[in-house]
């Protein structure tokens, strides 16, 4: 997994959240081949044009199951309105109302999840949400 560090992400502080119980699923309507660090950096730009205070993921995956920290572990996202400081957000690179989802990208949301069930962010069994279950968007 790309670190903040690794893919340039710029050192920002965002409010501290306690264990949560829900996932919720994104996409980037953007280029599933991008370069993932570039992909990274794009997405903290465009989330800072919009007044966010950085790149509004927890994680992000590639279809080729590569992942990036955002926001990570603790930290409330900007991701899903209204439950940003009650929930991760991983956002899949690319635009599943054409892309596909192949295995290894669905193994690697699984993966994440476990991590954070393991380290305490996520209590067991958390419900994981499409993003279009709480505003409508064309997340899947």
């Amino acid at each position: 997994m790309l670190t903040r560090a690794q893919w340039g992400g710029v050192p920002r502080s965002w409010n501290r959240i306690p264990r949560v119980d829900q996932v919720f699923v994104h996409h980037s309507v953007t280029s599933a081949n991008q370069d993932l660090a570039a992909a990274m950096r794009d997405l903290e730009a465009h989330a800072v044009s919009l007044g966010h205070n950085g790149i509004d993921y927890s994680f992000v995956v590639k279809i080729g199951g590569q992942s990036a920290e955002g926001r990570g572990w603790w930290a409330a996202g900007g991701h899903t309105i209204n439950n940003n400081s009650t929930s991760y957000g991983i956002c899949g690179l690319g635009d599943f109302r054409s892309d596909r989802a192949y295995d290894a990208m669905i193994n690697e949301y699984a993966r994440i999840i476990q991590e954070g069930i393991f380290i305490g962010a996520i209590a067991p069994n958390p419900r994981i949400r499409p993003h279009s279950d709480v505003f409508a968007t064309a997340c899947p």
